[in-house]
């Protein structure tokens, strides 16, 4: 240390003798990395580091007969990696794989196992490429009429995280049995990362149906499966034509009638009957009506 002092015209110096600031006792814990922008579901470019220190800003090191470790913990969700780390000789904690599924905004907090403590600033996790589609589930379906609940397929990363910047991609939608009737293809928004379908359809009455979706950018989804149930009666098909009529007598082969639904599928009706009646010239004989079974 240096002493200056005066006395009228005279100055004088003095200086005392060399004189060694040591490090302090550990007395809290100090950010020197932290994440700033992070991609969902991949480790953190910018790994957080924390450093043990003294009140002067120094950092203090441990020696061999010393453990302290630093756990990290995040103010929502559910941090990935190992969050808790011991602090080395060099008196620093670094931390190597952390990362966040679900995208936002986080803010992590520090706390040695020594009883101090640090809070970071807030950062974003943003998604991260698309990495396949994923489909809401398909409800209301009867044969031959649109789906009551269509399908809402979303572009997602990794995580699941809406990749909401996706633009000019168009989602096609295919079944491997029976006929997918409607408009099959549709275009995702951007902004929302989402395309609607919104008349989709099956005309065959049946179980375990699964839509596939496949992208113009070659990410595919599937929904999840359903059944197609027969719906109510739209039209009556003859479905044995009659055949053998003689004059006055029974026709050999006698029509019969089906009652379907959109999709063509069989109607089961309790009570219903159907009456027949000749639409030329002549009278037709025998039981008119008939109930369906």
């Amino acid at each position: 240390l240096m002493f200056t002092g005066t006395s009228g015209a005279l100055t004088f110096t003095v200086n005392s003798t060399a004189l060694e600031v040591l490090v302090g006792a550990a007395a809290k814990l100090t950010i020197k990395r932290y994440p700033v922008h992070e991609v969902s579901s991949a480790v953190f470019a910018n790994q957080p580091q924390i450093a043990l220190q003294d009140l002067g800003g120094n950092t203090v090191p441990l020696d061999a007969t010393t453990a302290v470790s630093v756990t990290a913990t995040i103010n929502q969700g559910t941090l990935g990696g190992d969050s808790v780390v011991s602090v080395a000789a060099t008196g620093l904690a670094s931390f190597t794989n952390l990362k966040i599924v679900a995208d936002g905004d986080y803010m992590l907090v520090f706390n040695s196992s020594s009883g101090l403590g640090v809070g970071g600033s807030h950062f974003t996790v943003a998604p991260g490429p698309p990495a396949r589609l994923l489909s809401t589930a398909v409800t209301g379906a009867t044969g031959g009429t649109a789906f009551t609940g269509q399908p809402e397929v979303t572009v997602v990363d990794a995580g699941s995280n809406a990749v909401r910047t996706t633009s000019g991609v168009t989602v096609t939608a295919s079944i491997s049995k029976g006929t997918l009737g409607g408009k099959l293809t549709a275009a995702v928004t951007s902004g929302t990362g989402v395309a609607v379908f919104t008349d989709l359809k099956i005309a065959e009455a049946d179980t375990g149906y699964i839509i596939t979706f496949n992208s113009s950018i070659n990410i595919m989804g599937t929904t999840p499966a359903f059944n197609v149930t027969v719906g109510p009666l739209a039209s009556i098909a003859v479905t044995q034509q009659p055949a053998g009529a003689t004059g006055g007598t029974p026709f050999t082969t006698q029509p019969k009638v089906t009652l379907k639904d959109a999709g063509g599928n069989g109607v089961a009706s309790q009570n219903a009957q159907v009456t027949v009646a000749v639409s030329t010239p002549g009278t037709l004989g025998g039981s008119l009506t008939a109930a369906v079974g």
